[in-house]
């Protein structure tokens, strides 16, 4: 039985001409780093792209529902939506492999 796919790979897309940025090379270093060095590496991209370096990157709860509390209604809905959407998807996917 021929498998039938949701979705084909398409070719990477070339970065633009003059452009020295390779950023899927770029974030595959950053993920690579953060696997082997852990926590320290988190930090150490925090701190160079966010300037940010909290003594904790653990969130509590309190802190998790402030900051969900600053984000519109519209904008948590549109979340739940594309979640929503990407499991279905997800699953749609799975289910045709076989």
């Amino acid at each position: 039985m021929p498998r039938t796919y949701l979705k084909k790979a398409t070719p990477p897309v070339k970065p633009a001409s003059g452009s020295s940025a390779d950023v899927p090379t770029i974030v595959k270093g950053v993920i690579d780093t953060i696997r082997s060095e852990g926590d320290a590496a988190v930090r150490q991209y925090s701190e160079k792209f966010d300037k940010w370096s909290p003594k904790s990157f653990k969130l509590s709860e309190s802190e998790i529902q402030h900051a969900i509390s600053q984000v519109s209604p519209q904008i948590i809905d549109g979340i739940k939506t594309v979640q929503t959407n990407a499991r279905k998807f997800a699953v749609a996917q799975k289910d045709s492999q076989y």
